[in-house]
Order: structure tokens, then C-alpha cells, then sequence
């Protein structure tokens, strides 16, 4: 479960869906941040130290088996981008002189764009083959490798690759035969400027490649999409894989779609610097900010160490993960909030709010999901065993830490008495207290130093 974040209005809203749909909070949580990033692209960075400058760009994968819930949850960040972008299209219409009729879009949408389009008159604007001013766009429509190409080059803002089955599309990426398209996913991670040159079209400048991902995927399947190939692919995806089951309890409401919607149109409403060159606009990381963020780099390097696989490579990206979800529910919160721009500093505040997420829920979810992804695993108590040496507690509490904790490799009541009792008998655990009922397993067991300190 996500932690309850104190006077977030960002929190309530993803509340309000939870209680409207009936589905998973890690679900909605997921879904809301993937919304968020998309619809900041690549309009703001976060400079953590000077000429650093990090995008809010992080994948998202709400993980879970057939009827838990994804795709309701999913649909609530689908629709409200593919509404704010057909706003976006309708103002670019009108500040290029065509429909002059906006209806009912939000007004200072049609001002932004209208703004945007003469200052990218300058960067130069973007215009197709034809010379026609191309309309903007959140969503990534085509992920082959000419046509990521022929998208981005038209969209220094970046682009969105949204799918309710993220086997589809990446599992296309993945194979031998788009292994550029894979490459150009992977490098849009960190919205650099590309020049490409193909037999087609010629020389190909990308302004900013600039990709986020999100969307769903069954745990049985997540080695297919990954591929074969170990390149960080893994390690960019934030993964939601919540305790879900089927419920058969009716949504109640739609819920909080236009708060949603109010929230993406200030973010796609930041203002770049309007420099080509240096486009994004910047918010600084609060000096006092860095302490924290050290201190849980140096906890991470150790962590690092004790692991291996598509986990380790997470663990090796724990600072990608905070800098960058502490700006985007930043400028969110801001957004939320009800104020226009940016805010003036990502503070200490957010980023040890952040670190205690990703190291209560991002890291754990991904161990999770890599222990249900059908990768080669060790046995149940050496698996136990890992976790809880990395979960650092001279002791623990079967229910609180295996059963119901975050990243628990070994959660039926079987599984884990089995591991549990090798452990005992390898001499790392002994039960802290006797049970009191007779046949009933100890429930608090206290850890051999050994075991972490090896």
C-alpha cells in the first residue's frame, strides 16, 4: 500500500477515484503520475546541481493478473490526456487562424498555445513537409523506428507512448527486428536532441527525444516484454503490483475527472525558457535537499551490493526515481493547488517524502514483480532470506512484514512456514516470542546478526 502522504491535494484526488471506481489505490496512484509526467514533457527540468539537468520522465506499468482492475484505472489517465490534447488541438486551430469557434475549452489553454506557437516561430515552429504548423500532441501513436522519428521530430515537447497492453507495442520493440525502435525508447528516457539520417527522408534532427511509456501488463508476461536483452528497460518502469483481486462491486461515478483535468491543463501550460538550445524551463533542488538525497545514495550503494538482476539495476536508479518523482508530484502539488507556473524549488520536504516512497514502495514493488515475472529464481527461503536482509530489522512480523508487506517475494501461509522454518533450522531466524496457541506458528522472529551483516 502507497503511504498517505499528509495534506496532499494530488492524494485526494487519486482518493476520490479509488472510493468513485472501487479499484486499487496503487492502480489510480500509478496511473496519475504516469498523467502527470505526460502532460509536463518536456517542459520543465530539474537542475539538481548546476548544468544537471533531470527530465520528469519515468515509465509506468500498473502490473496485476486479468480482471484486478488495471484498465479502469488505466482509462482514468487515457481519456483525460486524449481530452486536454483535443483542447490543445482545437486553441491551435484557433491561434493559427482557422476554427475560430473554442467552445467551451479552458481560456488560458487557448493562450498558452497561441503563445507557444510564436515563440516556436522563433526556435523555428514546428511545420510538417508541406510547411503546414503541425497541431501539438501528448500521445505517441506509432512506435515502429521511422515512425517515433517522424513523430518526434515535429514535437520538442516529447511524446507519450500510452497502451492499455504494454506486451504489444514493446514486445515489437523488443524484437530483433525494431532494435532501433527499442534504442530510441530507452534513449527517450533522458530527452536528449538526436540527429538521425535515413534513406528516406534524409538528415532527421530531433529537438528532444522525449519518451514516457505507461500502461498494463499481466505478471506472466513481463519477461516477454522485457525481452532478452538486460539494457535498463527494467530499471526505467516504476511498477504498481498491488494485493489486487477480482471484486464484483460496480463503480459508484466517474469520479474526479474534472479536478484531473484541471490539474493537466496548468502542466501543459508551463511556459518554456524559449531558448532551442535550452528549452525547458528550470526549478532548482533545494541546497538543504542534498543531505537526505546522499544519505540514501549511500544506503543504495549498499543495497546494491547484496543484490543482482533486473532488481539490482533498479536499485542502481533509486536517485533517477526520487529526483524525478519528487519534481513531477511537485509541480502536480503546485498545479493541484490551484496556482499557475512552477514552483520556485523542489524542497528537502519532498525529497525525503520521496526517498521514504521509494524505498517503502518502488523498490519493493519492484522486487516483487521481478519474483512473479518467471525469471530464473532461488529457492523460497534463500528469496526470504534476501528480503529480509535488504528490509534491514534486527526482527520482524510474519503478518505485518510477509504477508501484507510491499515486496514480500514469499506471501501464502505455506510458502512461507516452509521458509521460514529452513531459516530456523539454518540457524539465521529464531522466534522471538512462543506461541500461545497451540500448532500456531510463531508470528515475531528475530533475526542472526549475521544475516545482516553478511
Amino acid at each position: 500500500m502507497l503511504p498517505n502522504p499528509d495534506n496532499s491535494c494530488a492524494y485526494d484526488i487519486a482518493r476520490g477515484f479509488v472510493e468513485a471506481l472501487r479499484v486499487p489505490l496503487d492502480y489510480i496512484w500509478g496511473a496519475l503520475i504516469a498523467a502527470f509526467i505526460a502532460a509536463i514533457g518536456n517542459r520543465a527540468r530539474l537542475e539538481w546541481y548546476p548544468g544537471a539537468r533531470e527530465p520528469a520522465t519515468l515509465f509506468v506499468a500498473l502490473v496485476g493478473a486479468s480482471g484486478t482492475a488495471k484498465s479502469p484505472a488505466f482509462r482514468v489517465a487515457e481519456r483525460a490526456l486524449m481530452d486536454i490534447e483535443d483542447e490543445m488541438r482545437v486553441a491551435h486551430e484557433a491561434a493559427c487562424g482557422g476554427r475560430r469557434h473554442v467552445g467551451d475549452i479552458d481560456e488560458k489553454i487557448r493562450i498558452t498555445v497561441a503563445n507557444r506557437l510564436r515563440l516556436e516561430g522563433v526556435i523555428p515552429i514546428q511545420r510538417d513537409e508541406e510547411g503546414v504548423p503541425m497541431p501539438p500532441s501528448l500521445r505517441l501513436t506509432s512506435w515502429t523506428g521511422p515512425g517515433l522519428l517522424n513523430e518526434l521530430k515535429f514535437g520538442i515537447d516529447g511524446r507519450a507512448l500510452i497502451a492499455d497492453e504494454l506486451i504489444g507495442p514493446m514486445a515489437r520493440a523488443a524484437s530483433d527486428h525494431n532494435l532501433d525502435s527499442r534504442a530510441l525508447l530507452l534513449e527517450g528516457y533522458n530527452g536528449r536532441p538526436r540527429t538521425d539520417v535515413t534513406k528516406t527522408h534524409g538528415r532527421i534532427e530531433i529537438p528532444c527525444l522525449w519518451v514516457s511509456i505507461f500502461g498494463t501488463i499481466q505478471p506472466d508476461r513481463i519477461r516477454e516484454m522485457l525481452g532478452r536483452a538486460r539494457d535498463g528497460l527494467s530499471a526505467r518502469f516504476v511498477w504498481a503490483y498491488p494485493d489486487a483481486k477480482p471484486t464484483a462491486e460496480l463503480p459508484l461515478s466517474s469520479g474526479p475527472t474534472d479536478a484531473l483535468k484541471q490539474v493537466l491543463r496548468r502542466l501543459v501550460s508551463i511556459q518554456p525558457q524559449g531558448d532551442r538550445r535550452d528549452y525547458s524551463t528550470t526549478i532548482a533542488l533545494a541546497d538543504d535537499a542534498r543531505a537526505p538525497l546522499e544519505a540514501a545514495r549511500t544506503e543504495w550503494f549498499r543495497l546494491a551490493e547484496q543484490t543482482d538482476g533486473d532488481f539490482q539495476d533498479c536499485v542502481n536508479r533509486a536517485t533517477d526515481y526520487t529526483l524525478r518523482l519528487a519534481f513531477v508530484l511537485a509541480l502536480a502539488e503546485h498545479a493541484t493547488s490551484g496556482k499557475d507556473g512552477t514552483p520556485t524549488c523542489v524542497s528537502r520536504d519532498e525529497i525525503e517524502r520521496t526517498i521514504a516512497l521509494v524505498n517503502g514502495y518502488v523498490l519493493r514493488m519492484a522486487e516483487r514483480t521481478f519474483a512473479a515475472s518467471g525469471a530464473p529464481k532461488l529457492s523460497d527461503a534463500a528469496l526470504l532470506a534476501r528480503f529480509l536482509r535488504r528490509l534491514g530489522k534486527p526482527s520482524f512480523n510474519v503478518r505485518t512484514d510477509l504477508v501484507r508487506g510491499a515486496g514480500s517475494p514469499v506471501r501464502t501461509t505455506e510458502r512461507i512456514a516452509l521458509s521460514l522454518e529452513e531459516l530456523k533450522q539454518r540457524g539465521l531466524i529464531l522466534p522471538a516470542t512462543r506461541s500461545t496457541t497451540p500448532g500456531r506458528p510463531a508470528q515475531d522472529w528475530k533475526l542472526n546478526p549475521t544475516l545482516l551483516n553478511c
